[in-house]
């Protein structure tokens, strides 16, 4: 077991923050637009630095297990962002399961589904489960390095690792109105499990956040209802295929579903469709995780199939979501790709054409 290990991609290495970095770090957490979607207030000084620098990385340095990454580019080796990975809330739900009290989750014990919420069901089944080794993701990324897929590639890695040692699934949450965080989610290909609505510390303001889950195992249909049981403001959103809300957010009442989406208010987070292919439900999610995360080995052809996995596999979706995401990582993997797939107005018909055939043949 090891705590922090050293990851490499095209063009990141994936490290630990070191009393080196100290400036760069002091940029990045100092920054307001880094640090207006993080729990904590943009730092101020290389005091403030220093104390955060000791206080939660070497701390978590210190644990027998960890993922506290600095992002940094190959070229000069200096942290331009980070990803953190944490256990908190994951342990507090297993424990929850474990004591076989949903109250222990903070659950109000209102219209609680906390058996069917515990149980572990067969791949498919419908059941929801969030047993085995969870974790939450989080990340952040000076704005100057913004829209040029850096955040995917590292956090590309970072779930094959967490996948490699063992973990079952990663979640993720972001703040409704951040909505190139969740288009991220999206391209690591997590799914929208619910929303709800907290009073966020430690900036004490009213925030709706939106929960995205990937299964790194064999069970496919999971999901991580511990902020759907403690909220009283919580939904399904119907989202469109850029993550933007078709919805109107209802407040603890019955919120309709869209296409594909299940659940209400009274029901329990509503679980995404699956478009049912020849894979079946957990073969494609294990087969599309495969492509995805270790997309810079495989080369653009691996991105094309996943993409036309992925098609299937998520309803609802439409086909120019996944021109922009294979397009722009094989464009900037490999600049003699055709230009049919990295722009030409073409490129949507024949992922469309693709997507079609391979339903047909799976």
């Amino acid at each position: 077991m090891t705590n922090t290990p050293t990851l490499q991609t095209p063009r990141l290495i994936l490290r630990r923050f070191t009393a080196a970095d100290l400036e760069d770090f002091l940029t990045i957490y100092s920054n307001e637009q880094v640090c207006r979607f993080l729990p904590i207030h943009p730092l101020r000084s290389h005091g403030e630095a220093g104390d955060f620098f000791r206080g939660f990385y070497c701390s978590n340095y210190a644990q027998p297990q960890g993922y506290d990454y600095a992002l940094c580019l190959k070229s000069d080796n200096r942290p331009i962002g980070f990803i953190n990975i944490d256990f908190e809330d994951a342990r507090q739900w297993a424990r929850s399961i474990a004591s076989n009290s949903c109250c222990a989750a903070g659950c109000s014990g209102d219209g609680c589904a906390g058996a069917a919420d515990r149980s572990v069901s067969e791949p498919g089944s419908g059941i929801n489960i969030s047993s085995g080794m969870g974790c939450e993701l989080g990340y952040g990324l000076l704005p100057q390095f913004w829209g040029q897929g850096l955040m995917t590639e590292a956090c590309m890695a970072v779930l094959a690792r967490l996948r490699e040692d063992g973990f079952s699934f990663v979640f993720s949450s972001h703040d409704v109105t951040n909505e190139a965080s969740g288009q991220v989610l999206q391209r690591l290909g997590m799914t929208y499990q619910y929303s709800w609505e907290e009073q966020w510390q430690p900036k004490n303001i009213k925030v709706l956040f939106r929960l995205y889950l990937i299964s790194l195992d064999q069970y496919a249909q999971r999901t991580f209802p511990l902020y759907w049981k403690r909220a009283s403001v919580r939904m399904v959103e119907d989202l469109d295929w850029a993550g933007r809300s078709r919805t109107e957010h209802s407040r603890g009442g019955h919120c309709r579903a869209g296409p594909g989406r299940g659940g209400s208010s009274q029901d329990g987070p509503g679980r995404v469709g699956y478009s049912r292919v020849g894979l079946g439900e957990a073969g494609c999610a294990d087969l599309l995780a495969v492509l995805r995360i270790s997309w810079w080995a495989d080369g653009w052809a691996g991105r094309v199939i996943a993409a036309v996995i992925g098609f299937g596999r998520h309803t609802g979706l439409q086909c120019r979501a996944w021109w922009r995401v294979v397009a722009g990582a094989a464009w900037r993997k490999n600049k003699r790709v055709p230009a049919l797939l990295c722009g030409h107005p073409l490129s949507a018909g024949l992922l469309l054409i693709c997507q079609g055939a391979a339903v047909a043949v799976l």
